[in-house]
């Protein structure tokens, strides 16, 4: 018997009325429900930049809004593309288990490793919760040393080479939760929690982020998934697990954000570019005092990099070598190399020579980091070709439930939820090597997990 994991087609639509049988469909909804759902962020995102509390001062709204514009009608246009083409024909699941087992370890053996670091300086895990402005402010002070290796070469120097294996635990994990063994289980929810700590001991917002994003995005691909599986939760149980783990990051934050004594994110006022919160903005004025912090800090962070890229539409082309898209590559190439200038030249820094808004402390979003090494135009083919890249390893993650694939696709969407702010899949050194080695394993397709065998 076929099973409707194994039914689909290539090149040739079958039969409505058997696709109606079998219960798989070849509606537009669930090809397109990704980028609907991505545009329906950008776009709102952007609108908060425009209509929220913060006025930021826009010298050239017609290229800022333009670029913007183009650059999502471009993303939409390459997944689109890529949509009108053939359907890959679905396989049964993959063996995930030991790929979740494998991956979680590493996770519990880095991660916890940190956190030993961390705890060996006199941090405990009470005080971080009580206190997380303070670790977050003795992390800045150290100067990083726990994500660059610097004085934790081993375990530091662990988390960016394993980053490739480490990215496939909770993405995997989450997927298929229901087939994976109880001692798997176990492992996964270690690494998990391991990890969550880890970022509460540095007093970072990041990694709790990455987890709200993955998370949305592997509810995403659970539910639309063609093949009939064992669910724990139903759709509308799963959109409120995402909601609550929503509203409980944004909690956090706003409790990060205020334990942070003298940081620019909870004030109502920026020295640069010299604008003040509106508090009469509905977004502010509709929430009780520890909310105000809360938009504040939040609606900064997401919209501070569409007033940055505005500063850079105004700087000429320096071209960067093909280093400018990613600050670890900046990074890397300058510690090992003098008189290397690809960190000055970016549009980033040279837009702060004449604005001061800091290329190093404030975002520009994601389109000036491309624009580096491809120009402004360049970018928006780059958004096109992102467009259909995530189209197709949307089908190879819902179709063929290609492991690699599936990790590629939450890269992906976190490139697309952080655009607004950074390149943040290329930004640190484990972030760029994890999504580089994800790609060679795409490329050469190598068999992570292998598919199950089916009667």
């Amino acid at each position: 018997m076929l099973y409707p994991a194994q039914i689909g087609y290539q090149g040739v639509k079958p039969p409505a009325e058997k696709l109606a049988a079998t219960g798989v469909t070849s509606d537009t909804a669930r090809k397109l429900r990704p980028m609907l759902v991505a545009q329906v962020y950008l776009w709102g995102v952007l609108a908060i930049f425009a209509f929220g509390p913060w006025p930021w001062p826009v010298q050239n709204p017609i290229q800022l809004y333009g670029f913007l514009t183009l650059a999502h009608i471009a993303l939409f246009a390459g997944y689109w593309f890529r949509s009108r083409g053939p359907i890959p024909r679905p396989k049964a699941g993959p063996n995930a288990d030991m790929v979740v087992l494998v991956s979680s370890i590493a996770v519990l053996i880095v991660y916890g490793g940190l956190i030993a670091v961390r705890q060996a300086k006199g941090f405990s895990l009470e005080d971080v919760i009580y206190d997380p402005g303070a670790a977050y402010n003795e992390n800045n002070a150290m100067g990083l040393a726990l994500e660059r290796g610097s004085n934790v070469p081993v375990i530091g120097n662990m988390r960016t080479f394993l980053s490739p294996l480490l990215f496939f635990s909770f993405p995997i994990g989450a997927l298929y939760w229901s087939e994976l063994k109880w001692i798997t289980r176990s492992v996964f929810l270690g690494g998990t929690l391991c990890y969550s700590f880890y970022w509460l001991f540095i007093g970072t917002n990041k990694g709790l982020a990455d987890l709200v994003i993955q998370g949305a995005g592997v509810a995403l691909i659970k539910y639309s998934l063609p093949s009939p599986q064992k669910r724990i939760f139903s759709r509308a149980a799963t959109v409120l697990l995402v909601v609550a783990g929503l509203i409980g990051f944004l909690g956090f934050f706003t409790y990060n954000m205020i334990s942070r004594k003298g940081s620019e994110a909870i004030r109502d006022y920026l020295p640069v570019p010299g604008i003040e919160l509106d508090y009469s903005n509905p977004l502010v004025n509709s929430m009780p005092e520890f909310g105000k912090n809360g938009v504040a800090s939040f609606t900064l962070y997401l919209n501070q990099g569409y007033y940055g890229l505005s500063l850079c539409l105004d700087q000429d082309f320096v071209w960067t070598k093909g280093v400018g898209h990613s600050w670890a590559l900046q990074t890397l190439i300058g510690q090992y190399f003098q008189n290397t200038t690809f960190m000055e030249d970016t549009y980033q820094f040279r837009a702060e020579g004449t604005s001061g808004w800091s290329g190093y402390a404030n975002w520009h979003s994601i389109y000036p980091a491309l624009a580096s090494d491809f120009t402004f135009p360049g970018a928006v083919i780059i958004m096109f070709g992102i467009g259909w890249l995530a189209c197709r390893l949307w089908y190879e993650s819902i179709y063929e439930q290609r492991l690699v694939s599936i990790c590629l696709f939450i890269k992906l969407t976190m490139l697309i939820a952080y655009s607004s702010c950074n390149n943040q899949i290329m930004l640190g050194r484990p972030e760029f090597i994890s999504t580089w080695g994800l790609i060679l394993l795409w490329l050469f397709k190598v068999p992570i997990g292998k598919t199950k065998t089916t009667a």
